[in-house]
């Protein structure tokens, strides 16, 4: 088992609740850990640091640590946390952890909760009071929060197909001998990327289903895709339509901000590109955010405004931004907590929000053994639009407009039509307010 530590999340509120700052320190040596101000009306994450001895590579997320199976190893996570007080009584702090170790809660000014005990049910569920007077008595924390930023619906977009008959001259990325290529068949055929007229009918399409810009998939200088991309930017400068890049991967420090700056450089003048405060965006994907420290990306920002996938708030101030790209396995209901907290979060800091919506997921025919979540006749989309609307984001990120590897595509194919742009306009419409 991976072992987990988080702390609860919820709610999004005006700028004139009370809120009330807490240093929270974990240490743990279980193998996983959770800790929740149960009854806590809303809180959310600052800022954290994990540290561990432990070889294994930690990740973190909101407040999360991940060890694996039976590492005793002593892990500390530190954390700034804001929460509001629930209307009467104290706070309830629960501990839930592993078999084995001691887990350790430490709350400055408010005290320490040890939990050593196997209490049993798999859980080992264990209950604090945390004095709520005590809090009061650290004093209260108001934000002025700054005013939301236009709407805008991007949709991720992958550059990387090609075809005998159209500018690649080969197969790239499918090819129908094969016909495990795509869970779904494309109206338009499988087509190539680089062929304007294709990439001015997703254009066209794109604007009817109140999407104002694609997220291009990019693997790096003078790979197929970056040409690809450059092919999609003059259509779109044509269209008026907005072109960002989602950078894939990146091998150390100086590559990363050799390619930021060959972004900005290459693209980011064009008048398609997405700006915002008049800087060029870049999307950041987790591979590349967990592969860097959130210091390592402070010269690329200088460069451009980074959206980093991730909802940790260190890489967002570090970037500009927090999104996440795929979140079709999370429980939705769970989800809609993340995304307002994460939301609250990125106002308060100046940041930008951007919450993800996705229709469904099938890349069986890709990966063995691969997975899938049904689209349910579209109630699986709806339920992630309004997941999305409750955290009051900046922007909605659609995933995906072409991914039709993995199945998660709103582009009109055989199967389902243009029913998911249909639905796409509507859910735009409805938060955009037009």
């Amino acid at each position: 088992m991976r072992a987990l530590l988080l702390l609860a999340l919820a709610g999004l509120s005006s700028a004139s609740d009370e809120w009330y700052r807490v240093q929270v320190t974990v240490t743990t040596t279980s193998d996983w850990t959770v800790v929740r101000f149960a009854n806590a009306p809303r809180s959310w994450v600052d800022s954290q640091e994990v540290s561990s001895e432990s070889p294994v590579k930690v990740t973190t997320g909101p407040l999360a640590i991940h060890k694996p199976s039976m590492d005793e190893t002593p892990t500390t996570l530190k954390a700034v946390v804001f929460l509001q007080l629930p209307e009467s009584g104290d706070l309830d702090l629960q501990v839930t952890r592993g078999d084995l170790g001691t887990t350790t809660v430490s709350i400055e000014g408010l005290g320490e909760f040890s939990h050593a005990e196997v209490t049993g049910g798999g859980t080992n569920p264990k209950a604090f009071t945390v004095s709520a007077e005590a809090v009061r008595r650290l004093g209260p924390v108001r934000f002025e929060v700054k005013k939301p930023r236009e709407k805008r619906v991007l949709a991720f977009y992958y550059p990387w197909y090609g075809s005998p008959e159209g500018p690649a001259k080969r197969w790239v990325h499918w090819n129908p001998a094969r016909h495990n290529d795509s869970t779904d068949t494309p109206d338009l055929g499988l087509y190539d990327s680089n062929d304007e007229e294709v990439i001015r009918k997703h254009i066209a399409w794109a604007r009817q289903a109140g999407v104002d810009g694609f997220i291009s998939s990019w693997w790096g200088r003078g790979t197929f895709e970056d040409a690809a991309t450059r092919a999609l930017l003059k259509v779109a400068e044509e269209e008026g339509f907005l072109v960002s890049v989602y950078l894939e991967q990146a091998q150390d420090a100086a590559q990363l901000m050799e390619d930021v700056s060959y972004l900005v450089k290459e693209f980011g003048t064009s008048k398609a590109w997405l700006k915002e405060d008049g800087r060029p965006v870049v999307f950041v994907y987790t591979r590349v955010v967990g592969d860097f420290k959130p210091e390592d990306f402070a010269t690329a920002r200088g460069a451009a405004l980074l959206m980093m996938d991730t909802f940790d708030p260190s890489y967002g101030k570090a970037g500009g931004g927090l999104h996440t790209y795929n979140p079709v396995f999370e429980d939705v209901a769970r989800l809609k907590e993340t995304y307002i907290s994460t939301s609250w979060a990125c106002r308060v800091n100046g940041l930008i929000f951007a919450a993800t919506v996705v229709p469904g997921y099938d890349d069986t025919v890709v990966r063995e053994p691969g997975g899938a979540r049904a689209r349910d006749d579209g109630e699986l989309y709806d339920a992630f639009w309004e997941a999305a609307i409750a955290s009051e984001p900046d922007w909605v990120l659609v995933c995906s407009w072409n991914e039709w590897h993995e199945g998660s595509e709103i582009e009109p194919s055989k199967e389902y039509g243009d029913a998911y742009l249909k639905k796409t306009a509507e859910w735009a419409r409805k938060w955009k307010g037009r």
